[in-house]
């Protein structure tokens, strides 16, 4: 199994979280390739 921890700042009133789930989608991918090669 590969664990991939992102750390995150808690916002009780978040003004923009555009672009959060890219950036998940982004670093499990580059997990996968790493874990290719």
């Amino acid at each position: 199994y590969s664990v991939c921890i992102v750390p995150s700042l808690w916002c009780e009133h978040p003004v923009t979280t555009v672009g959060l789930g890219d950036t998940m989608t982004a670093a499990v991918f580059l997990r996968e390739l790493e874990r290719c090669q």
